[in-house]
């Protein structure tokens, strides 16, 4: 499992392991300013809390998740559906956009003290969602199933195609909120958001240019393919002209050698 902090560093959105997370309607939001990497301290006069709940925030705190692809089970003409589980222990209101390219059936669990205001698919391809309970607004902007989407898994943006930017700017607008933090990865199906702000995954991400490097192999592997195929024997000069004289060169007597 890789853990991290609920943001890359780049982000600028490193968080203290007490209090409420940065950007999160508790005075001016952090943006995404890649040099901004300083640590809130945490709130004085706060009572200690019980080892098994974590310390809940006001305010609604936005996390999104992006992947390219939750199972590699797929081409250029297919593509099955993929799953991705999050699992939110952090107690508190959350809006949770969630996004890949490759299609994707999303299930979200939820510890106790912890609530989902809303969820905001986006992607390329259709994504859906299995709710925790009632009461959530959900979006959808998919190429697939609305005809706008967006994708992203690096920060900052690596230019491949999932433009990260966009789809932070999407999840402002989804949420009206600012951005509380961002995971990325190639590939990756299941995260855990920590009750002290860390995050975990199975994130195996192959490089941030994971599609280049897989179409790499498969031609490769076309191209040895293809050298082990033996060459096709050229047709001499009288069967050449067969094949050219008849509509059927099997019904057309060879001429003789000279």
């Amino acid at each position: 499992m890789n853990k991290s902090f609920l943001a890359l560093l780049g982000l600028g959105l490193v968080v203290s392991s007490a209090g409420c997370l940065p950007g999160n309607g508790n005075g001016d939001p952090w943006d995404l300013d890649p040099d901004h990497v300083d640590v809130p301290p945490p709130p004085s006069g706060d009572e200690p809390q019980p080892a098994d709940v974590a310390p809940a925030c006001t305010g609604t705190e936005v996390h999104v998740i992006g992947v390219y692809e939750t199972s590699s089970d797929h081409d250029s003409q297919k593509h099955p559906i993929g799953d991705g589980l999050v699992r939110i222990e952090r107690a508190g209101t959350h809006a949770l956009v969630l996004s890949a390219y490759e299609p994707t059936r999303w299930k979200i669990e939820l510890v106790a003290g912890a609530r989902i205001k809303s969820i905001h698919l986006v992607g390329m391809h259709a994504q859906t969602v299995m709710p925790p309970h009632e009461d959530i607004t959900i979006t959808t902007d998919t190429s697939e199933q609305t005809l706008s989407g967006a994708c992203g898994y690096s920060w900052p943006y690596n230019g491949e195609g999932c433009d990260t930017n966009r789809l932070i700017e999407l999840a402002k607008n989804r949420t009206g909120l600012a951005v509380t933090s961002f995971h990325g990865c190639y590939h990756a199906s299941s995260w855990t958001l920590g009750k002290d702000g860390s995050a975990t995954s199975d994130c195996d991400d192959i490089g941030l240019s994971g599609r280049r490097v897989r179409q790499q192999l498969r031609a490769r592997a076309q191209a040895g393919a293809a050298a082990r195929v033996p060459p096709r024997a050229q047709p001499d000069a009288h069967e050449a002209v067969a094949s050219m004289t008849s509509p059927n060169a099997i019904d057309v007597e060879p001429r003789p050698r000279p």
